[in-house]
């Protein structure tokens, strides 16, 4: 069972983190929400989305740092994108995840944010959020998600779940992605 962390904090985008959390849940992964602290002073579990979701998650990032995951995924939102970005430890384990040749994902305003912006984007092509940030390779900022070697990125809310159908295909193949496609009557 593949291992996924997500890593959030206030202002995720709801259907960025809701939508892939949801579809790899149904295909069997096993989840891990992790806390990114706004600051040095905050220490809650809880988190309030971009559009007042309340989310309480599992651990605090510190608690996850040394653990393996097979896929860490980062939502995107404002302020998120930029909490994630800034986060030296967040930023320690997705350089780790690319070193060891494991999956590393974000969409909307995370590529830039936490892909670009530290150098994790470095030999790979990507996709954001329309017009935020200015990426070295543009070249594939139209596409809806885009997978270069291990890293996956994506453009919005509107292609959440073109994101998550393609996380749970890297993970557990094309036929269990069709499935839960399927099941949740995704384009049928």
């Amino acid at each position: 069972m593949p291992k996924v962390l997500f890593a959030c904090s206030t202002g995720t985008e709801s259907a960025e983190f809701s939508v892939p959390y949801d579809i790899l849940k149904r295909a069997g992964a096993d989840l891990t929400i992790a806390k990114v602290p706004e600051n040095d002073k905050d220490t809650e579990l809880c988190f309030t989305t971009a559009h007042g979701l309340k989310i309480a998650a599992d651990k605090k990032l510190e608690e996850v740092k040394d653990n393996a995951y097979d896929m860490i995924v980062c939502p995107g939102g404002l302020p998120n994108a930029q909490i994630l970005g800034k986060n030296k430890t967040l930023i320690e384990m997705i350089k780790k995840q690319k070193k060891d040749g494991k999956w590393h994902s974000a969409i909307c305003a995370s590529p830039f944010e936490v892909f670009e912006q530290n150098g994790i984007l470095e030999g790979e092509v990507g996709t954001g959020y329309p017009g935020y940030g200015k990426f070295k390779d543009e070249s594939k900022l139209k596409e809806k998600v885009v997978v270069s070697h291990k890293c996956v990125t994506s453009r919005g809310p509107g292609t959440a779940y073109e994101f998550g159908y393609c996380l749970c295909e890297l993970l557990f193949g094309k036929e269990k992605r069709e499935q839960i496609q399927k099941d949740m009557v995704f384009n049928c």
